[in-house]
């Protein structure tokens, strides 16, 4: 129980400093829009957090199905089912096999489903996982100089390893964009074809100054789109 009850207090923690994270970056986003506004300029959008959700149905680029992301979701939910079993059992085999789903087997089946949907090199989600996994670790060491580090600490660093390498994998489209691209507007390279990915926010409207106003998926702060920020922009 004592893990359990460390875990929880570390996603309360994580959870916390996001909202704060989001709210002051917000705010100040805020303040560029209202200053913006007030110098008679354009403002092309403001958005609440950041990283919009995939709405270009790739379906018919693959070579063959992946499945419905339904089946994520539910995979998703048993692992963590899992997991909260082993605590509830206190039984640590459990809790062993609930982590390992959580932080290895789930990221990456979900990896290289997108490594498929996205016609990526075989191997880059692997590599990407990798990456950010013994990152986090390296990290890990040089921050604790190898003190106090237990399996609750090690779960966290491997997870949000797993998390980053993840987002990384599902914004690869809007990655290395054309300057003048629109937000949220991406590609991916289909045997030598380019095909337009696009991604939009959770929610949006638009504005009587014409600015759209949004809603975005990751509690990550905001930003306001100032017209003639980009340097290619008139």
């Amino acid at each position: 129980m004592e893990l359990a009850t460390s875990l929880l207090e570390t996603i309360k923690t994580t959870l916390v400093f996001l909202a704060i994270i989001t709210v002051l970056v917000g705010v100040h986003e805020l303040g560029h829009y209202w200053v913006a506004k007030l110098f008679g300029m354009k403002v092309n959008a403001f958005a609440i957090m950041m990283g919009g959700i995939r709405k270009t149905d790739l379906s018919g680029e693959l070579h063959e199905p992946i499945g419905s992301k339904k089946v994520v979701w539910i995979a998703a939910l048993a692992s963590f089912g899992v997991l909260l079993a082993g605590f509830g059992l206190n039984a640590p085999a459990i809790i062993a096999v609930g982590f390992a789903l959580l932080a290895f087997v789930l990221p990456t089946w979900v990896g290289i489903r997108l490594e498929k949907l996205y016609h990526l090199p075989g191997g880059t989600a692997i590599k990407k996982l990798l990456t950010y996994w013994i990152g986090g670790l390296l990290v890990t060491v040089v921050a604790t100089k190898l003190q106090g580090i237990d399996q609750n600490l090690l779960f966290g660093v491997l997870l949000g390893g797993s998390s980053i390498a993840l987002l990384v994998l599902y914004y690869t489209p809007v990655q290395g964009k054309a300057e003048d691209a629109e937000m949220g507007d991406g590609r991916i390279d289909v045997e030598g074809r380019e095909v337009s990915v696009q991604f939009r926010p959770v929610w949006s409207r638009i504005g009587k100054d014409g600015t759209e106003f949004s809603m975005l998926a990751l509690p990550l702060g905001g930003f306001a789109a100032i017209h003639g920020m980009h340097p290619k922009q008139d």
